[in-house]
């Protein structure tokens, strides 16, 4: 794989770091992965991730529509000074791998900013995205409201949590049902 076909993986949120950290040992060695979040506290030191990116700026909690779009400008705005430091990074990297859990502040928001920022600078991307459980009524509500934001994405991998309820076997613990899934998406990446 020449290093302009090679992917960059970025987690987004708590979420999307787990799930990146779920595909470890499944990860072609040259892969470059990052992390992003708003709490270095959530960081782990180890593999996969080479690079973090910490949201400090990033204050407000609150996942619902009506704060949509101010948590929006707020990470936008911490964002940015992250952005060329990501953009000489991916220089020579053509796909963007983002992976990201719908319906909280970070990878909701952070995850469609990035996603616009890197078609506009002709990446192709591609987005893993889980949607929230069904009884996570207003997460529901601010996913369903991000989506279409996502549509320059090259490809796009939409997991529900959802099916982890409907399509595990009794007794498999919310560890396991969401390895599972989190296998099953990683099948579908084309890295």
């Amino acid at each position: 794989m020449t290093e302009a076909n090679t992917p960059t993986v970025i987690g987004i949120g708590g979420c999307g770091i787990s799930m990146v950290q779920s595909w470890q040992t499944r990860l072609p060695e040259s892969v470059c992965c990052t992390a992003m979040d708003r709490d270095k506290r959530e960081f782990v030191i180890s593999k996969p991730f080479e690079q973090r990116i910490i949201l400090t700026g990033v204050k407000s909690k609150a996942s619902t529509v009506e704060y949509a779009e101010s948590v929006r400008k707020e990470l936008e705005s911490s964002l940015q000074s992250h952005l060329p430091a990501l953009d000489e990074q991916l220089a020579d990297h053509g796909r963007v791998i983002l992976v990201a859990g719908l319906g909280g502040v970070i990878g909701t928001w952070g995850s469609q900013l990035l996603c616009n920022h890197l078609t506009a600078r002709e990446k192709q991307v591609v987005t893993v995205l889980t949607m929230p459980f069904g009884f996570e009524r207003e997460r529901i509500k601010m996913a369903e409201a991000a989506l279409p934001g996502f549509d320059g994405a090259a490809h796009r991998v939409l997991c529900f949590n959802d099916y982890l309820i409907k399509h595990t076997p009794d007794g498999t613990s919310m560890e396991d049902a969401f390895n599972i899934m989190n296998d099953k998406a990683f099948d579908l990446i084309p890295f």
